[in-house]
């Protein structure tokens, strides 16, 4: 994601459309049209370009990727220490930015390099659940929170489950009792505001009726809106309506904006992905890892899944801590978010990070509370449970206490290496100095291979490409003739296997004489020949040779 987002900010600064994020040297004949918002592409290529001032284009694009993750990193220790100071005093905050610092799930994202779009989204949700909780206490933080998770919205989708449950929640929690209105109507008003700002703002009227379901479309905008308003009305009105009444006037609008949404376009009903050909789930998405459970994730990678899983019980303790000693909206809010949080993040571990960072404000103002006990000074007490609570010391533990070296916790790390060692720059830059051309490469090595060389991919693994994927999948599974039939229509070049190593079940499922094999076996067809690179690399590259060469 990183060498894509570098791609299409190259190709803004060399004068791409503001609402055409068409990348034209991915896909073959059928080009991606990014769903990445240009929301990251401006300051990304506002920063490039300044630096390109000062040195030169490669060392500023280094300097960028280092500058824009820790700048956005920065950010969300203020948030959560700034919460935890104001919410149970300074050694609170102190906490916050330690076990921030040490939370290695969380702050992955913020690592220099990271330049795509998950830290952003990051920052986004949590700082606006944040500051949604703050607002039962202080209207004024309304705004503010409707405005971070709508930015994240805007961005991309990855956080709508947590976002849409927090709104729903904050709206519920408001119209049953009464308080908070003014602060989470505010919130709503903000969220559809921001919504609506970004759509046309990032998207070409031409296109304002093209729905799509994995990006900020008219249709989350309609029910951004119509929802919003209706839970902004209901608040206004609270003392005039009984419970029942509000409820219902609340499930009409929600109901209605539901149907609008689907009437824009019926295929998202299915989620994000309802627009996807079905047929590229079993080939790739069904297996990209951030798609995977958490049970998933403790049979691959046990001593990370554990450590994990410690620091976000650890932190639903400390919330429930903090819940039963304020007593107050925002904790039971908080509270409320974080569990629904732990219960998504085990559905699918892309949400990890979320909760990761959730956990981390309960356990620095659970722990600034602790008292100290016979003989124990009070802050020995407090630095003992930091010392062992945070996610590092929990990672050292989890590392002693499990057994990593299971059978699917080694093909994991084999198949991590060999994939590191196929998209290492080193490597893919070796394909520069080879003559331009289409080059079919395992999904993965699609971003890599157009960010570090001169040459355009079939496939690259985003769902927008399915109908690339597919072929690319077909293409390797065909028998040779059929192969180099497909090659040429495609007007490949090259193809380039990255050896990685198939299973009993995946080699059950290739058909006899797949071109697949052939290749990793290093054994290629007439059609393809062999290409030596100037360095050695894990890949192997083979040229498509021309018919009439065929024929000599």
């Amino acid at each position: 994601d990183d060498a894509t987002r570098l791609v299409q900010v190259r190709e803004f600064l060399a004068g791409a459309s503001w609402f055409d994020t068409t990348l034209a040297r991915f896909g073959g004949p059928h080009p991606l049209l990014s769903h990445w918002s240009r929301l990251i592409d401006l300051p990304l290529a506002t920063l490039l370009a300044t630096l390109s001032l000062f040195m030169p284009d490669a060392m500023a694009e280094t300097a960028v990727r280092a500058i824009w993750p820790l700048t956005l990193l920065a950010a969300l220790l203020w948030v959560l220490a700034r919460t935890a100071e104001e919410r149970a005093g300074r050694i609170a905050g102190l906490f916050a930015l330690l076990l921030t610092i040490w939370c290695f799930s969380g702050v992955v994202q913020f690592s220099a390099g990271r330049i795509d779009h998950h830290n952003a989204m990051n920052l986004a949700a949590v700082s606006g659940i944040i500051f949604l909780a703050g607002s039962f206490a202080n209207p004024l933080l309304g705004r503010r929170a409707g405005a971070f998770l709508g930015l994240g919205m805007a961005v991309g989708y990855e956080a709508l489950p947590i976002t849409a449950f927090a709104l729903g929640a904050a709206g519920l929690l408001a119209t049953w009792t009464g308080r908070g209105r003014e602060g989470v109507a505010r919130a709503v008003i903000s969220f559809a505001a921001i919504l609506a700002v970004a759509f046309i703002a990032t998207t070409a009227p031409s296109r304002w009726l093209d729905v799509r379901c994995d990006a900020l479309s008219l249709n989350v905008v309609a029910l951004a809106i119509v929802a919003g308003g209706g839970l902004a009305s209901v608040l206004r009105f609270h003392d005039a309506l009984t419970l029942g009444q509000r409820l219902i006037a609340l499930a009409a609008t929600g109901g209605a904006g539901l149907a609008l949404f689907g009437a824009l376009e019926p295929a998202c009903l299915a989620g994000p992905f309802g627009q996807v050909e079905p047929a590229v789930f079993p080939i790739w998405l069904s297996l990209v890892m951030e798609s995977m459970s958490f049970i998933w994730l403790f049979k691959t990678v046990p001593a990370t899944a554990l450590a994990i899983g410690l620091h976000v019980v650890a932190g639903l303790v400390a919330a429930a801590i903090v819940l039963r000693k304020d007593r107050d909206d925002a904790a039971l809010f908080y509270f409320s978010v974080f569990l629904a949080t732990v219960i998504l993040s085990i559905w699918q571990v892309k949400l990890i990070a979320y909760v990761s960072l959730l956990a981390i404000l309960p356990l620095a103002i659970a722990i600034s509370r602790l008292e100290g006990i016979p003989d124990v000074s009070r802050a020995t007490v407090r630095a003992c449970f930091i010392a062992v609570l945070n996610q590092f010391t929990l990672l050292l533990i989890s590392t002693f206490a499990v057994d990593s070296n299971n059978a699917a916790a080694e093909a994991f790390r084999n198949d991590s290496k060999v994939k590191q060692d196929c998209v290492a720059t080193g490597s893919i830059s070796a394909l520069a100095a080879l003559p331009k051309g289409l080059v079919i490469a395992d999904v993965d090595m699609g971003p890599f291979i157009v960010a570090l060389s001169p040459h355009d991919v079939l496939a690259a693994p985003y769902h927008r490409l399915d109908k690339a994927i597919i072929e690319s999948h077909a293409i390797l599974i065909a028998p040779p003739a059929e192969a180099e039939r497909r090659l040429r229509a495609l007007g490949a070049t090259y193809v380039v296997t990255c050896p990685m190593k198939r299973t009993p079940e995946q080699e059950a499922k290739l058909p006899a004489g797949a071109l697949q094999p052939m290749l990793a076996d290093g054994k290629p067809p007439a059609f393809l020949e062999p290409v030596t690179l100037s360095r050695d690399v894990a890949f192997k590259v083979y040229k498509l040779v021309k018919p009439s060469n065929l024929q000599n």
